[in-house]
């Protein structure tokens, strides 16, 4: 049965909670891709519940060469300005290809995307035109480009801007409940943000200001785990946050231009195709065998020496965050799409497309989730396996093979890839259940960007507030005299003795600042 259909039958049979034993005994899944998605969604969304970040952030590939670092930098910063609203329909993936007579850029999105090709075009044909600029008006032309860029992005800077205004109310509520003058000293500053309305002018007061020991402090606001640990309920953290994504719009543009001249022999000849839409599989319909002690069949097998120990597990976490519950709801409105660097890695394999200098490296604008990450690990194309969030996504979906059949060259290649995937997930379920450890801390999918002060060369010293304190900008402040006040500040601002923090082992490498004790209360 053909899971589409199958789903219109699925609905009516699935309780409100995921059932520990079937009551009845349902029809057999014959249908053979029915039963490979169905053993892929239902430990990835027991994993989902069972807390949607796993493990720290993967980091970047290693670079072998400069070259290559150039090169892989270069296209991550294009594909992050060409994603231009917040969420991940815009989420932009490019592959470089060696042509021969000359390079491509094969560009996808995770929701297709026109303009982002046209873009793209527009942008390489700048970044082209500014090898020519005498430089004399590079200044003026890379101001040109830098504004080009924040404007395609005006959906998604406003709203990392409408994030921002409201971290930093929440800041100013909780400041206010302080007397103490570098509390409300930091509330004015925090305030003073809110005068930036204009897209471009904050993005380069953030980018001005992401390095200033303010930020260093908001973060040690957070170390002192005097505020929710979870940084998408931590005010503090959130307004970091929100600078760094800000300040990047400017960050990108720029490294853009910085990179012309390593890049000016692909500049000189490379076109722009955006890859053909991919039907992604369809979500597996619920149905009789869609419970606990099924779906732990399908993982464990029958007699497995640490089922009741799992089950044991999973039934302690249920208590605490009605893990059952929520399964069906979570099944039932699976909506699976193919992730854009998915798009990329499976155009280039089928079609035998060189990368350039064989470099099986394909950019994003955003870190890859977990799912995507195991993809590239376990896909026969040897692919580069990318940066990772490590979040589950469980509107991730694999392509759609048509007449899917295990002696099928696609299908089997699918079920090879989905066979390992299902492996890892299925151990990191077993895993957590074993531990019987609570839901993890949620962390957003795009990083900071905020590089470590530490990888600069200094350590920001302590902040300290007075009732005149140059931190405190007025609106009708230039930015220019804002950026020269943070940049003087991050010289090394004078320190009450007072208001050091001791080092301890909570401390970060970005550490440093203003106890919170010495003024939160």
């Amino acid at each position: 049965m053909d899971p589409r259909e199958a789903r219109s039958t699925g609905y009516s049979i699935f309780s409100s909670t995921l059932e520990i034993k079937p009551n009845t005994i349902g029809r057999p899944r014959f249908d053979p891709y029915h039963k490979v998605l169905s053993r892929f969604y239902e430990p990835l969304v027991l994993l989902r519940l069972l807390g949607q970040s796993r493990g720290n952030h993967q980091p970047k590939p290693h670079d072998v060469n400069a070259g290559q670092a150039v090169r892989r930098d270069f296209l991550r910063n294009l594909s992050y300005i060409c994603d231009f609203e917040k969420g991940g329909d815009t989420c932009t993936a490019i592959g470089l290809a060696d042509l021969g007579a000359c390079y491509r850029l094969y560009v996808a999105s995770n929701k297709g995307q026109a303009k982002i090709a046209e873009f793209l075009k527009a942008v390489l044909g700048l970044l082209h035109d500014l090898n020519e600029v005498p430089g004399s008006e590079q200044p003026q032309k890379e101001a040109e480009f830098v504004k080009f860029c924040v404007d395609f992005a005006e959906k998604r800077v406003r709203k990392e801007k409408n994030c921002l205004f409201r971290a930093v109310d929440a800041c100013s509520r909780k400041l206010s409940h302080s007397a103490t003058i570098e509390a409300e000293s930091l509330r004015k500053w925090l305030r003073s943000l809110l005068s930036h309305d204009d897209n471009l002018t904050l993005c380069t007061f953030a980018y001005e200001t992401r390095h200033s020991p303010i930020l260093s402090w908001l973060r040690s606001i957070r170390q002192e785990n005097l505020l929710s640990p979870d940084i998408e309920c931590d005010p503090f953290g959130l307004v970091r946050h929100y600078i760094g994504r800000l300040a990047h719009h400017i960050r990108a543009s720029k490294e853009l231009v910085k990179a012309v001249t390593d890049m000016s022999q692909i500049l000189e000849s490379c076109e722009v195709s955006a890859v053909d839409h991919i039907a992604p599989v369809p979500p597996p319909a619920p149905d009789r065998h869609t419970n606990l002690d099924g779906i732990l069949n399908r993982m464990l097998g029958k007699g497995h020496d640490e089922r009741l120990d799992i089950e044991h597990g999973l039934s302690k976490i249920n208590a605490a965050n009605r893990l059952f519950d929520r399964f069906p709801g979570e099944y039932r409105n699976l909506k699976p799409r193919i992730h854009a660097e998915v798009q990329i890695l499976e155009h280039f394999h089928r079609y035998q497309i060189q990368f350039t200098e064989n470099d099986r490296f394909v950019a994003c604008s955003k870190a890859a989730c977990l799912c995507c990450e195991m993809y590239f690990k376990h896909h026969p194309a040897r692919m580069i396996v990318p940066e990772s969030h490590r979040n589950v996504w469980t509107n991730w979906g694999p392509p759609l093979v048509e007449n899917f059949s295990k002696s099928h060259g696609a299908g089997r290649q699918q079920l090879h890839i989905l066979n390992k995937v299902i492996h890892e997930i299925r151990n990191l379920v077993i895993s957590q259940a074993l531990g019987q450890s609570s839901v993890g801390q949620r962390r957003p999918d795009s990083k900071t960007e905020i590089t470590d002060l530490h990888s600069l060369g200094y350590t920001p010293a302590p902040i300290n507030f007075s009732e005149k304190s140059s931190m405190v900008m007025s609106k009708d402040t230039p930015i220019e005299k804002q950026n020269q006040q943070l940049k003087n500040q991050a010289r090394g601002p004078s320190i009450s003795p007072g208001l050091l923090t001791h080092n301890n082992e909570e401390s970060d490498s970005e550490g440093g600042g203003v106890s919170i004790q010495a003024w939160m209360h």
